[in-house]
């Protein structure tokens, strides 16, 4: 198994959750407004905003 497909895999989401940590921070937004300005279905939104704190899972990520 290539490298990059072991770290997608215990890494999932991880674009997604840093575009929504980066829109979490901008200003409040509504659900509406993250699934629009994401593209994320209701399920999966709720998902990430169901963890604790989206940065903590994005906190080794580059800014």
């Amino acid at each position: 198994m290539k490298p990059s497909t072991l770290n997608e895999r215990h890494r999932p989401g991880e674009q997604e959750l840093r575009e929504l940590a980066a829109l979490l921070r901008s200003q409040p937004r509504s659900r509406a407004e993250l699934r629009e300005l994401t593209g994320l279905g209701p399920g999966k939104l709720g998902q990430y905003l169901s963890l604790e704190q989206v940065g903590e899972v994005c906190g080794h990520c580059d800014n």
